[in-house]
């Protein structure tokens, strides 16, 4: 009974480490994939951001002279809005197919989560979204990260939950906790929910069931993980809500400068 236990075990043992080779290697493919569209669009992106830079500065500048009827005044202002709305989608863009740059540093998942709770606060309040933050005393939970990517990542998922829910309201919780050598973060919210078809597309590039959604703040979020070698989970039903995770390493030695 012993030697057989003993044999499980190695078996376990083996498979994990299959597996993990395997989602490593897909990993690798999927980064390379990321990298040939990019060295395929820089050049695109750099030509369509020039002119469109140049079209928001003189915008901006007939804007600020004052001397424009209403109708004209809502032109402008809105070329401005789309001229911004078109630089954030490029920059999101090109975000999500050039590796991820930056300093990794050490920090609490309690103290990134109370900055998204502070950025996320007015959103929620003008769609009528109850904001919970519930990883009070938790800053001993350490990762390390480039901070700003992971924030940006930990954002875009609430404020996905936010625009979910801001025609109905409801209640959104950012919570973390630690589990096996991981820090735990979720993002719950109470919105519509999702069917599984759905779920399984939300991570999918240019994929959006917002109108005038551009598909790409989820896909970021998910890369910005896999960069920390962490992942995401969706659970979703129609009606129930959402529950994203994300799970992370927790630093446990001298942190490695990315």
């Amino acid at each position: 009974m012993r030697r057989k236990r003993k044999d499980d075990l190695v078996l376990l043992k083996e498979y994990k480490a299959k597996n993990l080779s395997q989602n490593k290697q897909s990993r690798k493919a999927e980064l390379e994939r990321f990298a040939e569209i990019g060295r395929a669009h820089a050049y695109l992106m750099h030509e369509i951001r020039r002119p469109l830079v140049t079209i928001g500065l003189l915008a901006r500048s007939i804007h600020m002279r004052g001397k424009l009827d209403e109708e004209d005044s809502e032109t402008i202002e809105k070329i401005i809005e789309m001229v911004k709305r078109s630089e954030t989608e490029l920059r999101d863009f090109m975000q999500l197919v050039e590796p991820s740059k930056g300093k990794r540093e050490v920090v609490s998942v309690g103290s990134l989560l109370k900055s998204v709770y502070r950025a996320l606060k007015p959103r929620a309040k003008d769609a009528d979204v109850k904001l919970e933050l519930r990883c009070d005393g938790d800053d001993e939970i350490l990762v390390s990260c480039m901070q700003r990517n992971l924030r940006r990542a930990i954002l875009n998922v609430a404020q996905n939950s936010v625009e979910a829910m801001a025609e109905t309201g409801g209640s959104l919780a950012l919570g973390c906790d630690m589990a096996d050598s991981e820090a735990i973060i979720k993002v719950e919210d109470t919105g519509p929910g999702m069917d599984l078809e759905v779920v399984e597309k939300i991570f999918q590039p240019f994929f959006s069931t917002k109108k005038d959604g551009t598909g790409l703040g989820l896909s970021l979020a998910r890369k910005i993980i896999q960069d920390h070698d962490g992942r995401m989970t969706v659970r979703s039903k129609p009606g129930k809500g959402t529950i994203v995770t994300i799970h992370l390493s927790i630093y446990e030695g001298e942190d490695k400068q990315g």
